[in-house]
């Protein structure tokens, strides 16, 4: 399959802070904050459909033509991620939590970095489901032992990938779409995370590539690694590892 036409995609990316119980000076509580970041998203994803905002997508209809929109978060609490998708969703704000709510417009990908379930941060990836359709969803751990829960070489914290992969339900068209927080403390951490990343990069891509339309022999079809974003919090500047190893990655 080859696509011809573009899909417009904007993809956003905001590290929120978690909602810790002990401020510096001039923090303010997630409660104050809460509001003003679902304020933020819902502002940037207004044109999520051509002139539909985020509460009006009931009525998406099927051209490439509509821009498209993902949010990757990082340092979000599970009930920061409640607090957020009940907004985006336009549901009413629970003041007890119960299950995170995965559409009528906005679901999400991820799990904690502590735990694999509830405990410690997301790095989520928040997609409007009316859409785009999940094809394939992984988490993993940026340590030695990337499948279970876990923190590697001079790291201060447990860090995670998370992963998916996505079809456009208008064109078909399928890519995918990364985030990460790597770590503040540990410089290896950090270059050895970017290793990880880039090679779940790769297998990802390869095993969600496409076939190429009109090409090849009747027992040869060419096909083309998925197109991808990966987003994230790099805890690097231009100088430093993490930057330089993506850089050299191109």
């Amino acid at each position: 399959m080859v696509f011809n036409t573009e899909l417009p995609v904007r993809i956003l990316t905001h590290n929120i802070r978690y909602a810790t119980s002990t401020l510096f000076d001039n923090e303010r509580p997630w409660a104050e904050r809460a509001p003003l970041i679902a304020s933020e998203l819902l502002h940037q994803t207004r044109f999520l459909a051509g002139e539909l905002g985020s509460q009006e997508l009931q009525s998406v209809g099927n051209t490439s033509a509509q821009p498209s929109s993902f949010i990757s978060l990082q340092e979000v609490l599970h009930d920061q991620l409640h607090d957020i998708l009940q907004a985006l969703n336009g549901i009413e704000h629970s003041a007890v939590p119960q299950s995170i709510p995965n559409g009528p417009y906005w679901a999400h990908i991820g799990v904690a970095r502590d735990d694999g379930k509830q405990k410690g941060e997301y790095s989520p990836i928040l997609y409007p489901v009316k859409l785009f359709k999940l094809l394939h969803f992984e988490n993993r751990w940026l340590s030695p032992t990337p499948n279970k829960p876990s923190k590697g070489w001079d790291a201060g914290s447990k860090r995670i990938l998370t992963t998916g992969v996505f079809e456009h339900k208008a064109t078909g068209q399928r890519f995918a779409v990364f985030n990460t927080h790597l770590d503040n403390a540990g410089a290896k951490a950090r270059e050895e995370s970017v290793a990880i990343i880039l090679d779940v990069i790769e297998r990802v891509c390869e095993e969600g590539s496409v076939d190429v339309q009109g090409s090849g022999t009747a027992t040869t079809t060419p096909r083309v690694p998925l197109n991808f974003v990966l987003a994230g919090d790099f805890n690097s500047f231009p100088t430093q590892e993490a930057y330089k190893a993506l850089i050299a990655s191109d």
